[in-house]
């Protein structure tokens, strides 16, 4: 076979796996789980249900390829933080808030997954559960990696920087879902330099500095 003409039947194949992706994630975040069907995606995505099954086997392999997706969409829009000032507190400063801001763009699916978490996680077969583990194990060694910098700069304190990742992304994670579920209208990425500076002080009350995300630590005098 001709590469060129294999590379060519490759891609429209890839395009449209990313499109029934994007028609799944439509359709779960509106409809949940348990009322989703491969009709309806394949419907979403202005295609035949025996097309879409081409794809995925069924419907849980296709909501797991979706974690893993946008698992992978996320890492890629943090990893830019690495762009502009160095510094370790802009560099964590912009990867919370990029994070932050992939949350609110896909409000919708989000909200249904954390809706539904607990009870995808008891439905799942373990070996797909473990996928998702896996793809939310990898974003969190992208920030353990930004942390890792900082230690090497002496200003984020020595120890596990897996552990101290976790800290940080339970931090995110927690005031993405609260947003998700109280709706105030506010801008998740306003959070971003709270979560840095709570992250960076801690909440004691004693003599603190402030974290300007946009730039490194600057002590108050």
């Amino acid at each position: 076979m001709n590469p060129g003409s294999s590379r060519r039947q490759t891609r429209p194949r890839a395009e449209r796996r990313l499109a029934f992706l994007a028609a799944a994630a439509g359709v779960f975040g509106v409809r949940g789980y348990h009322d989703a069907s491969m009709a309806d995606i394949a419907r979403a995505a202005g295609a035949a249900t025996g097309t879409l099954y081409l794809y995925f086997q069924n419907k849980e392999e296709l909501y797991v390829a979706l974690l893993e997706e946008k698992m992978l969409e996320l890492s890629r829009e943090v990893k830019t933080a690495e762009g502009g000032d160095s510094a370790p507190w802009a560099v964590l400063g912009r990867a919370v808030r990029a994070q932050l801001g992939f949350y609110e763009r896909n409000r919708t699916f989000f909200q249904t997954f954390v809706r539904e978490r607990l009870e995808m996680k008891a439905r799942l077969q373990r070996r797909n559960w473990e996928r998702v583990a896996r793809a939310a194990g990898r974003h969190t060694r992208l920030m353990a990696d930004f942390i890792v910098r900082g230690q090497r700069q002496g200003v984020i304190r020595r120890g596990d920087a897996r552990r101290l990742a976790l800290a940080l992304l339970g931090m995110v994670n927690q005031l993405a879902r609260d947003e998700l579920s109280h709706l105030r209208g506010q801008k998740f990425a306003a959070h971003a330099e709270f979560v840095v500076d709570l992250f960076a002080h801690g909440a004691g009350a004693g003599p603190e500095g402030r974290v300007a995300v946009s730039g490194p630590a600057q002590a108050k005098h």
